[in-house]
Formats: C-alpha cells, structure tokens, sequence
C-alpha cells in the first residue's frame, strides 16, 4: 500500500518540489490542497492522507488559523503532520494554531534528506 500524503500551505514553490520528490523518488501518493479551510475540511476526509505537509511562508497569526481544521485528525492520531517552516514561522505556528504532535523540518534539503535515509 501506497503512503498518501497530502501537501498544503502559502509556499506552493516547496509544496511542489516535495510533490515531485515523492511521486517520481519515493512511489507516494502525492496530493495537493490549497491552504483553505474549507479544501481541507473536504480533502482530508475524502483523500485520508496518512501524513499531511504544511509549507509555512511570512504567515501571521490570521493566516494559520485555516490549519486549526486538522486538530481533530491530529488529537486522534489518525494523520501526521509535518510542518516545514523557517524559525521565525514555526514560532508564529507554536503559538497561534492549536495543533499539537507536530513534526518541524526547517528547510527543503533536511526533509528530503530525512526522507531518503528513512527509507533505506
């Protein structure tokens, strides 16, 4: 069985190279979802991902408040979640979501790398 994972938030420009990665290296299951509340609200129960991608990028504390949605999945343990974020965005993340058993990547290349050396 294929791993689903669903990719969403404001920089599409990671969002689609992580996508990319996973389909053609790694043979997941790769599906986007613009950061809106209402598209995850639809997509997650409609898609079941196993591991959704949140791509931080200059967010605020209004513009987080879409990923709240996913706390349900997360307090059930029924999806990870991995939040790919620079510092500056993972603090403004911690403090104004909701979400708890998080996993931070701060850049492109340390998840990549974290993926290919999981696998093997």
């Amino acid at each position: 069985m294929k791993l689903r994972i669903m990719l969403t938030g404001h920089n599409k420009r990671i969002a689609e190279d992580i996508s990319e990665h996973l389909k053609n290296d790694r043979d997941c299951i790769a599906m986007n979802c613009p950061p809106t509340k209402s598209a995850l609200f639809e997509m997650v129960p409609s898609e079941l991902p196993n591991v959704i991608i949140i791509c931080l990028n200059d967010e605020t504390k209004e513009s987080l408040k879409v990923f709240d949605v996913l706390k349900e999945c997360t307090g059930l343990g029924v999806v990870t979640l991995i939040v790919v974020a620079n510092d500056t965005d993972r603090a403004v993340f911690v403090n104004h979501t909701g979400l708890e058993r998080l996993f931070f990547f701060p850049a492109l290349f340390r998840f990549l790398l974290f993926m290919t050396s999981s696998t093997r």
